[in-house]
């Protein structure tokens, strides 16, 4: 159902129940619904409503059941719904709603249910009055812009099943006072400046089964006493400032999953980890580890994710880590082992994801590897392996790069003759071997004298972006009525002007042919307001849409320096150096990754130079991404495979985005009128690797310092835009070599 809720369903006075939940319902609620006295339940979540909460809500007293949650609406919570005493269950979430909500709900003594996430509340998550919650159960506060510090009070909450107040901006310590909410079974506190240690207070709680307090800045080591924690299931604190495992972790009789990544843990992995027999999951992965990895871990017969990644481990890989038969994922990259791997990893049938790239290990690749029935990922890369790669291992190159005495067709380097070295035109050193590993020597090197500690990424799971929705005439007004002087660009499906709002953000409204979407506003509706949940600092943001009768369009952040096309062609000479071209490809890489990672409906497919924006830093933001399936009629030179199909798909962006590294290495357009056969990629194959000076921009080539990476940037392109879609790597995997490339 769409359209405005008809104020005529008020005339059911005698109503008891009304859900109007999971429709597409816009403008405001009725504020004649005071009238619907009996109402015990009214239900009005997961629609595209956009008003204020009216007052008249807090006239229907005998309301039990509230739920506004996942609308547009705004504003702050009436003042009436003190009235609403009998209210057992309120979810307002993923709205915008603002101000200090519990100077409104604190009194209402029989809230069994609270649900305020993803809004713009602000103050104390709760304030100091707040005693009269006896029977409240669940309370969520997350994703909202609460401060201050945790109050005492809390502890007054003695039927508190379930705390999540992560995503927000608390400071200060954890209150002693915790251990009186006697019943607690989950405690989220991620995501806030919460610091100091935490008290034992904590582990006093009995029923405590998951405590999550990730990306926080506790510093005082983990709480003493650890073993009181009977009930603890989960123990989740990464990107702290923990220094050392604790050594009673392994006395938890019930822990399943322990997580202390990027913190600052020093020393030896504790062998008595391997007492711990029914832990599923460990993750010391960015800390600074160091030593061996202790053969005692092999007896977590049950474990079936260990990441001990990006740590300063040494020695050999255990063998008895074939004893973990239930073993699904196994990362050890980016340490100091060495050794060779060992012929047992065979024994590990349930093994997916096998990751130990960056590390010294030597020696050739064992054939049993190959015969893991269960193995979709493999990471190989940047060591000292040897020898051919076997036959039995169909996996995409970008798996074995960096091992400078590996061979195999998977490589395009034959095992069986001399793989000499000839100068290209211009006095640039590459290798005369195919395409993929030409330059891995120099890669080696480069990677060895670079550090190798990576960023940290930031998380990325903060509070969506809501959708402004705008009318015509505020469109009109804010481009000028369309003038002339506003106008940025157009093409088949639409035309972009620079605008100014009422509140003085300067935007981008691009206005949609009815080709677009046609007669389907309700998917346009849909899709806008999904586009405005997609938050990354390489993509443009969304913030408002016009869906109404004469006008179809999208609102979003103005990029004050055009597009990477303007800049690539607009005169003889670009005026971007390498190093910013470099960063381009790289944030467009990162930006593509968190679609196809983070979002599993989307897809960019519009991979021309026209679609990347800059910023005034010259960052690039990219614009026109799609639903994951729907055909684009704008794209650049799509792969092969899409002249049998009209879905598009993750490894059809990954040729794209092949396409468009070489485009912007060459500053030859893939749709221009130049003699290829076959396409851009294929064209440079044809140079590639003895004559790319002859192909590339003349403006990069002389800059002899910036060879190798430009000849990696090259060769990673090559690798993008492989003819079989699963030998192209993901776009995950372009982000990691693009990172190493840029070092």
């Amino acid at each position: 159902l769409y359209g405005a809720i008809t104020p005529s369903i008020t005339d059911l006075t005698e109503l008891t129940v009304l859900d109007l939940s999971n429709n597409s319902f816009m403008g405001g609620i009725p504020t004649q619904i005071s009238r619907c006295k009996e109402l015990t339940e009214f239900n009005v979540a997961y629609n595209l409503l956009t008003a204020d909460v009216p007052l008249e809500l807090g006239f229907l007293t005998k309301l039990k059941v509230l739920r506004i949650n996942d609308n547009n609406l705004y504003g702050i919570l009436p003042p009436t719904f003190s009235n609403l005493t009998h209210l057992a269950h309120l979810s307002v979430a993923g709205n915008m709603l603002s101000g200090y909500p519990f100077e409104t709900i604190s009194i209402l003594k029989n809230l069994e249910f609270l649900d305020l996430s993803s809004n713009k509340f602000k103050g104390s998550v709760l304030n100091q009055t707040v005693v009269n919650w006896p029977k409240l159960a669940k309370f969520i506060a997350r994703a909202n812009n609460f401060d201050n510090v945790l109050p005492a009070t809390l502890g007054n909450l003695v039927a508190l099943q379930e705390l999540d107040i992560s995503q927000n901006s608390i400071q200060g310590t954890i209150p002693d006072k915790i251990n009186k909410c006697g019943n607690l079974v989950i405690m989220n506190l991620s995501c806030n400046a919460l610091s100091g240690a935490i008290p034992s207070a904590v582990g006093e709680i009995p029923t405590l089964s998951v405590l999550d307090l990730r990306a926080n800045s506790f510093n005082s080591g983990l709480p003493t006493g650890i073993n009181g924690y009977n009930n603890l299931v989960r123990l989740q604190v990464s990107r702290n400032n923990f220094l050392a495992i604790p050594d009673d972790l392994a006395t938890l009789p019930n822990i399943l999953d322990v997580d202390i990544s990027q913190n600052h843990l020093e020393g030896v992995i504790p062998s008595t980890l391997g007492t711990m027999t029914r832990v599923l999951s460990l993750n010391f992965s960015y800390n600074n580890l160091s030593s061996n990895i202790p053969p005692q871990i092999g007896d977590c017969a049950r474990l079936s994710v260990l990441d001990l990644s990006h740590n300063l481990l040494k020695e050999i890989i255990p063998y008895t880590i074939i004893k973990m038969r239930s073993l699904e994922c196994l990362n050890l990259s980016e340490n100091h082992l060495s050794g060779r791997l060992p012929e047992e990893f065979g024994y590990l049938s349930e093994l997916t994801e096998l990751d130990v790239s960056g590390n010294a290990i030597g020696g050739t690749i064992p054939a049993a590897i190959g015969t893991l029935p269960r193995l979709t990922f493999l990471d190989l890369a940047f060591n000292k392996l040897s020898g051919i790669i076997p036959t039995n291992l169909n996996f995409p190159a970008s798996s074995f790069v960096g091992n400078a005495d590996l061979c195999g067709p998977i490589l395009n380097k034959s095992c069986t003759t001399y793989v000499g070295r000839t100068v290209a035109p211009g006095g640039m050193m590459v290798s005369a071997a195919g395409l993929v590993l030409t330059m891995t020597v120099i890669m080696i090197l480069t990677w060895w004298f670079c550090c190798r500690d990576e960023t940290d990424e930031l998380n990325s799971s903060f509070p969506a972006g809501v959708l402004r929705r705008l009318t015509s005439e505020a469109l009109q007004r804010a481009t000028e009525d369309f003038s002339s002087i506003n106008y940025i660009g157009s093409s088949a499906l639409c035309t972009v002007y620079k605008a100014e709002l009422s509140d003085g953000l300067e935007v981008a409204v691009k206005v949609l042919s009815p080709e677009y979407y046609g007669s389907n506003r309700r998917s346009f509706s849909m899709e806008a307001k999904m586009f405005a949940k997609v938050l990354h600092p390489n993509i443009v943001k969304v913030v408002g849409c016009c869906n109404s009768v004469n006008m179809v369009a999208l609102v979003s952040e103005l990029m004050p320096n055009g597009s990477l096309e303007k800049h690539l062609y607009a005169g003889e000479v670009c005026d971007l150096t390498w190093i910013q071209r470099l960063d381009i490809i790289l944030g467009i890489a990162e930006a593509v990754a968190y679609m196809h990672h983070e979002w599993e409906s989307l897809l960019w497919c519009d991979f021309r130079t026209r679609s990347i924006l800059l910023d005034a830093l010259f960052k690039p933001h990219i614009s026109n991404y799609r639903i994951a399936g729907n055909p684009s009629s704008e794209e650049n030179l799509p792969p092969a495979e899409y002249m049998f199909s009209s879905i598009r798909t993750r490894e059809g962006d990954v040729f794209s985005y092949g396409v468009l590294i070489l485009e912007v290495l060459t500053r030859i357009s893939p749709q221009g009128d130049v003699s290829w056969q076959g396409g851009l990629a294929l064209w440079v194959q044809q140079f590639y690797p003895t004559t790319l000076s002859d192909i590339l921009d003349p403006q990069i080539m002389e800059l002899k310092h910036h060879h190798t990476s430009i000849v990696l940037c090259t060769e990673l392109a090559l690798l993008c835009t492989q003819e079989s879609p699963q030998e192209r790597p993901t776009m995950s995997d372009v982000v990691h070599m693009l990172q190493r490339i840029r070092r």
